[in-house]
């Protein structure tokens, strides 16, 4: 919707919204929180602050419902998606988008985007087969902190 010359000014040029939900761990859509968007948030929070980047503000958001893609995060007003796994892709994106104007077509999520190959995604899905019978889990499922410490018997 564009903007009418009677509406006040901007208080921000941009919002970065971080998706920071977290579902129970083994979800079929999985959680940007458990695929670490928390500290990504934080981190794009104190970079953008380090770049000296004004008018632009990173907040964390509640489930931006593209869970299969995450962790996402949204920038407005243009609504461009992106998926950052690493700080190294946040700093591309404050970069690039932020800084500069300009997209990284490579982190960025389009609107019929299909969701990413099992091979792709952090974690189960319903539609992956089964396990055998109490076998863990592949990599890259991360273990519960009381097993990763040797405090429950393995599988």
């Amino acid at each position: 919707m564009p903007r009418l010359a009677t509406d006040p000014g901007l208080y921000f040029e941009a919002h970065f919204f971080m998706c920071t939900n977290r579902r129970p761990d083994g979800h079929p859509r999985g959680s940007c929180a458990a695929s670490g968007s928390e500290k990504l948030r934080d981190y794009a929070k104190a970079r953008a602050k380090e770049l000296g980047i004004k008018g632009i503000r990173v907040n964390g958001a509640a489930c931006l419902d593209r869970c299969e893609f995450g962790p996402t995060l949204v920038i407005y007003p243009e609504g461009i998606w992106y998926q950052a796994r690493t700080v190294a892709d946040i700093d591309e994106i404050l970069e690039t988008h932020l800084r500069q104007g300009g997209r990284v077509e490579r982190l960025m999520i389009a609107p019929d985007q299909k969701i990413p190959e099992k091979s792709l995604r952090p974690w189960p899905t319903r539609s992956s087969p089964s396990p055998p019978h109490r076998a863990a889990p592949e990599w890259p499922y991360c273990a519960p902190p009381a097993r990763r410490r040797g405090l429950w018997p393995r599988l």
